[in-house]
């Protein structure tokens, strides 16, 4: 999975056993092997190792090279859904999406068709499911997100955040994001979702179409119920990273985040999306989140709205900003690259 990448853009972690798929044609699934929409056109019959007779499993089937992996703006489509299955009998599940087999568009290159199985923390909620995800809402299924809010349980959840947080880490030392933004990358997550379908992958370069709107799904470990957070989207890359004299501009900047609950925190910089200038090459995007150790703060600082004009949001420093106010961290993170749309 690594070789295909399917980990990272589907999976944080590759599964630590192969699932024997074969289809009524006589083919069978060889992890990555080529083959033909008419090979896998009917349902095929799925089993696995390692069962817990006492759980129940979801079967999940996705391509997330839609319409092509070069412009995955469909990403990814559903192929396959059934939960709440015993043993390894899939009759015994619930189909929430009806298996389709493949049907790349011509001229669309390899498309990468993944099945994947999960242990349930216990029976899912058949009609919700099935209600927000009726028949014709295949496109921009997210699996993260998905996985996030119907499985992770505290000892996967904490080995996914550590597989995470090296990749992180040591993106922002290769993209140099540490030392141009920060001294110190974060070790865990900031989970990121758009209302396109799109989230921030750790790097993964987006368009700025793909980011136009403010984030319908923010996610990150809360220690403490009633800790307070600054979360600050920034680009150190303005107008470009050979020339950042503007560096940083500042996308959006909120403060006394009480716990996710963005809505509680008082927004000082409204958000823009990207929207990096012909010609100036990739910019980062810095996704950053500080807990503020000392409880409330009121910062010294002008507010900017989505109206204000494009100087007030230049030569911003998070750094000097989170030193003035005392923030602690960055204490999670995420980030991702863009350049000029037209």
């Amino acid at each position: 999975m690594e070789a295909h990448q399917v980990v990272p853009d589907l999976l944080d972690v590759a599964p630590s056993s192969v699932a024997t798929v074969k289809y009524p044609s006589g083919v069978e699934m060889n992890q990555g092997g080529e083959l033909t929409p008419t090979q896998v056109k009917d349902t095929p019959s799925v089993s696995w190792s390692d069962v817990d007779p006492t759980a129940l499993y979801t079967v999940l089937f996705t391509d997330p090279d839609a319409p092509s992996r070069a412009n995955p703006i469909y990403s990814e489509v559903l192929h396959w859904l059934v939960v709440n299955v015993q043993k390894t009998d899939i009759s015994s599940g619930v189909t929430i999406m009806e298996y389709v087999g493949s049907g790349p568009p011509d001229g669309t290159g390899l498309h990468r068709y993944v099945l994947t199985i999960w242990k349930q923390p216990g029976a899912l909620p058949v009609d919700e499911l099935k209600a927000a995800f009726p028949p014709t809402a295949r496109l921009r299924f997210n699996s993260r997100n998905f996985i996030a809010n119907n499985f992770y349980q505290a000892k996967f959840d904490e080995h996914v955040r550590e597989k995470r947080g090296l990749r992180l880490s040591t993106g922002f030392k290769d993209q140099q994001i540490v030392p141009d933004v920060v001294d110190e990358a974060p070790v865990l997550t900031v989970e990121v979702k758009y209302a396109s379908g799109t989230i921030i992958n750790l790097g993964a370069e987006l368009t700025p179409a793909q980011v136009k709107d403010i984030p319908e799904y923010l996610s990150w470990r809360v220690d403490e119920p009633n800790a307070l957070y600054t979360l600050c989207l920034t680009d150190p890359d303005a107008p470009s990273r050979a020339d950042p004299k503007y560096r940083e501009f500042v996308h959006w900047l909120v403060v006394n985040v009480r716990g996710q609950d963005l809505s509680s925190g008082q927004t000082l910089v409204e958000y823009v999306p990207s929207s990096p200038g012909k010609d100036t090459g990739l910019h980062r995007y810095c996704l950053l989140l500080y807990k503020q150790p000392t409880g409330f703060i009121s910062p010294d600082f002008k507010p900017i709205n989505s109206s204000s004009s494009r100087e007030e949001r230049r030569s911003f420093r998070i750094r000097d900003f989170a030193v003035k106010n005392g923030l602690q961290g960055p204490v999670a993170g995420n980030y991702y690259l863009a350049q000029y749309q037209d």
